[in-house]
Formats: C-alpha cells, sequence, structure tokens
C-alpha cells in the first residue's frame, strides 16, 4: 500500500484537543499502514503499525488526500459477506443489483422494509437465534423458510463434524480455521467461515481490480479500499473473484470526497 495525506482543518483545536488525524494534518508527511491478518483467527485484519484507519469515521476518511493531489476514491464491496453466504449455499442465488431487495422479494413477499432484511441478513451472517432474527422484525415462519433454504442446519453439522474430526473447520475459500472455543456455537463457527471468507475474497478483488485498472492502493478499512488515480472509478461494477470460481461479486466506488 502506497502512503496517503490528511488535510488540516480550518480552526484546528487546542494540543489538547487535537485528534490523531488533527496531529497527522499538522506534520504534514506521508502516512503508510501495515495490516497484520494472523492476530485474528479468521484472518481479518488489523493495522500492526500507523495510525488506525479501521476505527476513522467517515468523516475523518474524507480527510485523506493523496501526496501528488490525485484523487483518492472509495471502494466498497456491497453486501460481502451476505452475498458469500447466500450464493456458498445456494449456488444458483442471483444477488441482482441489490442483495437485500432480492432476499425481500423472494423470502418476505417484498413487503419487509429494507433497513429490517439488511439487519436480519447480516444477523444471519453472525449466526444469530431464531430468537434475535424474530425480535428484529421477521416472522418465525420467514425465519424457518430462509434457515431451511440456506441449509444453515445443515452446514453447522458439517462444521461441528469437521472441527470434532480434525481440530479446526475450512472456510468456503478454503482457509483453515482454528475456533477459540472447544465447543463453539454452531452460530459462532457459521460466522468464523462466512467472515474469513470475506477477508480473502476481498483481498482478492482488491489486488484483481488494481492490476486492471493500475490505480493505486492506499488503505484497506474492512470491506473498503481508497485507491488514487486520476480517472474515475465507474461506479456499481461487477468482478469475478478468483478464489470462489464463478461467484461474481459487485462493489460500488466513489470519492471519498463526495457527500
Amino acid at each position: 500500500l502506497q502512503p496517503f495525506r490528511v488535510t488540516a482543518q480550518d480552526n484546528l483545536r487546542s494540543e489538547k484537543a487535537m485528534s490523531l488525524w488533527d496531529r497527522y494534518a499538522q506534520l504534514g508527511d506521508d502516512i503508510n499502514v501495515d495490516y497484520s491478518m494472523c492476530s485474528t483467527i479468521t484472518g481479518r485484519l488489523i493495522v500492526s503499525s500507523g495510525p488506525s484507519v479501521l476505527t476513522a469515521t467517515p468523516e475523518e476518511r474524507k480527510r485523506w488526500i493523496c501526496p501528488n493531489g490525485v484523487p483518492l476514491w472509495e471502494i466498497d464491496l456491497s453486501a460481502l459477506e451476505p452475498t458469500i453466504l447466500f450464493r456458498s449455499q445456494i449456488p444458483d442465488f442471483d444477488p441482482g443489483d441489490d442483495l437485500y431487495s432480492t432476499v425481500n422479494k423472494l423470502w418476505f413477499n417484498a413487503e419487509m422494509p429494507r433497513d429490517v432484511v439488511k439487519q436480519v441478513t447480516i444477523s444471519l451472517c453472525y449466526g444469530a437465534s431464531t430468537r434475535s432474527l424474530v425480535s428484529i422484525g421477521a416472522t418465525p415462519e420467514q425465519v424457518k423458510q430462509l434457515v431451511d433454504d440456506l441449509k444453515l442446519k445443515h452446514l453447522a453439522k458439517q462444521l461441528r463434524e469437521e472441527l470434532n474430526d480434525t481440530g479446526r473447520i475450512t472456510s468456503p475459500t478454503g482457509r483453515p480455521i482454528k475456533p477459540k472455543s472447544n465447543n463453539p456455537r454452531s452460530g459462532a463457527l457459521i460466522n468464523n467461515i462466512i467472515q474469513s471468507s470475506g477477508v480473502d475474497v476481498s483481498l482478492s478483488i482488491f489486488h484483481k481490480m488494481c492490476g486492471l485498472t493500475g490505480y493505486i492502493p492506499r488503505a484497506i478499512v474492512h470491506d473498503a479500499m481508497y485507491v488514487s488515480g486520476i480517472q474515475e472509478v465507474p461506479d456499481n461494477l461487477r468482478i469475478e473473484c478468483d478464489i470462489l470460481k464463478g461467484k461474481t461479486f459487485r462493489f460500488t466506488a466513489k470519492s471519498v470526497i463526495d457527500d
């Protein structure tokens, strides 16, 4: 990853109240961020050196700039982990332009508010219980149908058997995972493989995207990458993931200086 800088605010606060990003802005130096994948069981990135970009707020990220003044773009993978879950468990599932609208249409008769559908769908990736999903706004019948169609009970059983036999589980991208607990919840096992696959898929796509376009990567923040380039990044692109063969993931892109 190449360095970036931070713009100064018009009215810098007192030295005592100055934020981390204010301090970097005053220094005016290039910022380099290094990551580690070895400190989490799923390979999820943490910052090993440099400022904690992973906890920066959207407003703080808008202050990131390139040393040479070239525009900085945010590339965000849309519904990454839910897409992995649905396409891994239902091979012919097509998320369409918006996965949550598709889920709403197929499992909730297009009657559920999108934010509720999104919360239910993401909660599935985190191994939420039926009670938790119902508390969000789905009916028990809707939850049962969704869990049955995704074959989550069968998936959990397979993972449990693999853990008992080998002491580890394997993600859809082939990453071996050793859970922290010797007897984790079934939901935790599902979350482990989906989160781990999300890391592998995002890094694979980001690498491929930069190789194809020539954009320069500056920082990674979970499911988003910040790149620099003179040419505007097209919005709503689809790109095939090299790790999960045949799986196409959509990502959106925008300038970080846009509202």
